[in-house]
């Protein structure tokens, strides 16, 4: 019984983290929605209602990933569609590189989330996690130079 007490007390940080960060993550996701708002039209086309669908898929993923019930591959890949929904949704240049600088906005967030949860010895910021995500950026940020480069 007392190990079980010891165990609860040293989650206990960890809830309040836990909650703090999922806290963070739905305003930032409120916020991410609110910026994209303008870019649908009032009448929806297939391709607006798969951008509407990827943003939903981002907006879950991130709420799971927080909750740590997903991988994090799992939510490079639903900002990953959203991306390329977005990209596609997009009638001008800019538009395109708004839509990949957003993505690699989420990417630049995520890692910092990361290397956060790693100096704080939580799960979610070990040394593989902290590689998959500085490969994002990098990802991300050779997409935003490709498009800007791009006649």
């Amino acid at each position: 019984m007392k190990e079980i007490i010891q165990r609860g007390v040293r989650r206990a940080p960890i809830v309040l983290v836990a909650m703090s960060l999922l806290g963070a993550v739905l305003l930032s996701s409120a916020a991410d929605r609110t910026a994209w708002a303008d870019d649908v039209a009032p009448h929806q086309t297939p391709v607006d209602e798969k951008l509407a669908a990827a943003k939903d898929w981002y907006a879950a993923a991130r709420v799971a990933w927080d909750a740590g019930t997903i991988r994090i591959s799992d939510l490079y890949e639903a900002s990953l569609a959203w991306k390329e929904a977005a990209v596609e949704a997009a009638t001008t240049k800019q538009g395109r590189i708004k839509a990949i600088r957003a993505h690699l906005d989420r990417m630049v967030k995520l890692d910092e989330q990361v290397v956060s949860l790693g100096i704080a010895s939580l799960g979610g910021g070990e040394a593989d996690k902290e590689a998959m995500c500085r490969f994002w950026v990098l990802e991300a940020k050779i997409w935003v130079a490709e498009e800007t480069a791009r006649e």
